[in-house]
């Protein structure tokens, strides 16, 4: 089953559905200088884009490729 992933979805229910997604997060990190699966639980999608100074929709489109994998 494919979850809707927006810029609203928290970080914890993206690693819920697909735990691949802990990787992909993983390349975030220096960007956002803490570990994101560890510190950012509780964010949502655009705010850790904001945090990484990412467009919100590349790490979306990111995260919507991992999740139809």
């Amino acid at each position: 089953m494919n979850h809707e992933i927006t810029a609203q979805t928290l970080i914890l229910d993206v690693l819920t559905w697909y735990p691949a997604a802990q990787k992909l997060l993983a390349e975030y990190d220096r960007q956002a200088g803490v570990c994101l699966c560890c510190e950012a639980l509780f964010d949502s999608v655009a705010e850790v884009a904001a945090r990484c100074h990412l467009p919100v929709e590349q790490l979306l489109a990111r995260l919507r490729q991992l999740a139809h994998e």
